[in-house]
C-alpha cells in the first residue's frame, strides 16, 4: 500500500487521518455496499444471468482506480496480479496468504483468485476467512477489504446466502492493527505479500545496515521477513532505491541471507500519479543455503571485462555542502547545477566561495545528480575547463580523466547522448538521484 498527498510525495500511514480524505474513503466503501445488495437483488430475481449488473460492471465498479476521488492511492490490480503471481510456490487450499499493509485489499483479492470457489457466499468466505490474512492500521481500509473479498466471492459465482454483515465477520483475519506488533500471525505464514510504506521512518532506528530515519519500505520488509519461517514465499513491492540506491547496499547484502530461489523484476513507475519507480522482489526464505540476488537487470550487467567509464575517468561527488559548510579556508571558483550550461562548456567562472576541502582541477565533467527515469536525458553533463581550482556542490558528480584530457571529456559528452546510455541508466537506476557507482558502470565505446 502506497499513500500519497500529492502525485510527488509519498506519506506515512498515520498522517491521513485527515477528514475529507477519510469521507472520501467512506463513500467509496458505501459504493461497494450498494453494489452488494444490487447483486443480491439481481441473483435472487427471474433473471439469472444477473441481467441489471453483469460481472464485469461489478469489477468496474469495485476496481480501486475510483479511490483516486478520496486522495489515497493502492496498488493497481494489474501490479497486484504480478505480485501474486510471482510467488515461487503456487497458492492452493493449503495456503495463508498474509498481506501485512492491506491497504483498499488488492494484493488480498488478488490472491483469493487462486482459491477454490463454493456454491455459497459463506462457505466460500469461511474457507477465504482461514488463509486470507491481511492487516492495516485503519478500519476504514480493512472493511473495504472485506467488502471486496466477499464481491469477488459473488463475481466467481458464490451465491450470496447470507446478509452483508454476517458474510464480512466470516473474514476473521482480516483486521486493524500494526503489523510489526503481529508477529505471531506474520510467522504463520506460507506466502507474505507486501505494498510497504515507501517514506523515511519518524524516528531514528538502528541496524546492522543502518542507521537514522530509514526508508520504511526496508524496515518492513526487513523485520517480516525475519520472522517467516524456511520455506515461505515472499513477494514484495519495493521503491527502486532499495534495489539501486548506494546507501542500501548493506540492506541489500543483508536480506540475501535469507532467500533463494530469489527474482527481481523492474517495473518502471509505481502509477501515472505517482512519480515513483518500483520493483517486485520474490524469493523463498531459506537461511541454510541461500543464493546470490541478482539486483541488476541483464541490460546493465553488461559484458565481463568489457570497459566502464570508471576505467577512464576518476568519479566522485562534489564536496561542497552549501548549506552546512563554512565559509572557511581559500578562496576557489565555485559550480553548482544552476551556474552550468547544460551539453556545454565553462570557462569563466562567476562565482567563487571559500572551501577547506576537497577541489577539482579541469578539465572535468560535471554531471547533474538530480535525475529521473522520465527525462529526456539521464545523465545531463557540462565540460568546466581553466586553470583555477573549483569547489563542487554536492549535487553534481565529478568526472576528472585519467589522462588530462580535454578530448576524452568531449568524448564524453558524446557518449551521454546517446539512447542506449539512457536506457543503461534506466535499467541500472530509476530513482531520482544518480549515484557515483551507476555512472562509474556506464560502457565506454571510445576505445
Amino acid at each position: 500500500m502506497l499513500i500519497i498527498h500529492s502525485p510527488k510525495t509519498a506519506i506515512e500511514t498515520n498522517k491521513i487521518q485527515d477528514g475529507e480524505q477519510m469521507e472520501g474513503f467512506a463513500k467509496y466503501n458505501t459504493k461497494l455496499e450498494q453494489v452488494f445488495h444490487l447483486w443480491k437483488k439481481d441473483y435472487n430475481s427471474n433473471f439469472s444471468n444477473h441481467s441489471n449488473i453483469t460481472a464485469s460492471k461489478v469489477r468496474e465498479l469495485i476496481d480501486i482506480a475510483t479511490l483516486r476521488e478520496s486522495g489515497v492511492f493502492f496498488t493497481s490490480d494489474a501490479l497486484a496480479e504480478k505480485a501474486i503471481n510471482s510467488f515461487n510456490e503456487p497458492i492452493d487450499d493449503s495456503s495463508l496468504v498474509v498481506d501485512p499493509t492491506c491497504g483498499s485489499g488488492s494484493l488480498l483479492v488478488a490472491a483469493s483468485r487462486k482459491l477454490s470457489v463454493m456454491p455459497l457466499a459463506s462457505e466460500t468466505l469461511e474457507q477465504w476467512g482461514k488463509q486470507l490474512c491481511g492487516i492495516d492500521l485503519f478500519p476504514e481500509f480493512v472493511y473495504c477489504t472485506k467488502l471486496r473479498l466477499v464481491l469477488e466471492s459473488l463475481v466467481r459465482g458464490a451465491e450470496a446466502d447470507k446478509s452483508l454483515p454476517e458474510l464480512l465477520d466470516l473474514l476473521t483475519n482480516i483486521h486493524t492493527g500494526d503489523c510489526l506488533e503481529n508477529i505471531a500471525v506474520i510467522a504463520k505464514a506460507t506466502h507474505l505479500a507486501l505494498n510497504p510504506p515507501y517514506n523515511n521512518s519518524k524516528t531514528v532506528a538502528k541496524y546492522r545496515w543502518a542507521n537514522g530515519k530509514i526508508n520504511n519500505a526496508a524496515i518492513y520488509y526487513y523485520e517480516l521477513s525475519q520472522v517467516l519461517k524456511d520455506g515461505s514465499s515472499i513477494s514484495a513491492i519495493l521503491p527502486d532505491v532499495l534495489r539501486s540506491g548506494s546507501r542500501f547496499e548493506a540492506w541489500r547484502n543483508a536480506i540475501e541471507s535469507t532467500l533463494s530461489i530469489s527474482k527481481v523484476s523492474v517495473e518502471g513507475r509505481f502509477d501515472k500519479q505517482t512519480d515513483i519507480d518500483i520493483f517486485i522482489l520474490n524469493g523463498l526464505v531459506d537461511r541454510k543455503t541461500p543464493s546470490i540476488i541478482e539486483w541488476q537487470t541483464a541490460e546493465t550487467l553488461g559484458l565481463e571485462g568489457s570497459p566502464k567509464l570508471r576505467d577512464f575517468f576518476e568519479v566522485s561527488v562534489g564536496a561542497v555542502v552549501p548549506y552546512r559548510d563554512p565559509h572557511e579556508g581559500k578562496l576557489y571558483a565555485y559550480i553548482h547545477p544552476k551556474t552550468l550550461p547544460r551539453w556545454g562548456e565553462i570557462g569563466k567562472i562567476s562565482e567563487n566561495r571559500k572551501f577547506s576541502g576537497r577541489v577539482f582541477q579541469p578539465p572535468f565533467v560535471a554531471i547533474r545528480r538530480t535525475s529521473g527515469p522520465r527525462d529526456r536525458h539521464r545523465a545531463v553533463p557540462t565540460i568546466v575547463l581553466g586553470k583555477r581550482l573549483v569547489a563542487v556542490e554536492n549535487h553534481l558528480i565529478v568526472l576528472t580523466p585519467k589522462n588530462g584530457s580535454l578530448d576524452r571529456c568531449r568524448e564524453l559528452l558524446k557518449l551521454l547522448k546517446e539512447e542506449n546510455i539512457n536506457e543503461f541508466l534506466n535499467n541500472r537506476i530509476r530513482c531520482r538521484h544518480l549515484t557515483v557507482s551507476a555512472i562509474s558502470e556506464i560502457p565506454w565505446r571510445f576505445e
